[in-house]
């Protein structure tokens, strides 16, 4: 990026309140949320398809994001009537 990690991270943390891990992994965590609205891949190919280096990292990253697991998400996703978080 032409820059030194020191200066991003501080800008990371700056400008989103949080640190680049956290950034990058939320931006995960939304394209996960339209994988698994589409149904483009089996739910466990999404971790590896969208990033992450494990299932167990991606399904921390998800609850911590959207405050549920990735089949609640299918679940709710699938029945208009229920209320949504994000």
């Amino acid at each position: 990026m032409g820059t030194n990690t020191t200066y991003l991270s501080n800008t990371v943390n700056e400008m989103f309140g949080c640190n680049l891990k956290s950034l990058i992994n939320w931006y995960r965590v939304q394209y996960a949320k339209e994988v698994l609205r589409r149904g483009i891949c089996r739910l466990k190919d999404i971790p590896f398809v969208c990033g992450f280096a494990s299932k167990s990292v991606f399904y921390v990253a998800f609850r911590k994001v959207v405050g549920m697991t990735p089949l609640q998400y299918i679940s709710q996703s699938r029945n208009p009537f229920m209320i949504q978080r994000n």
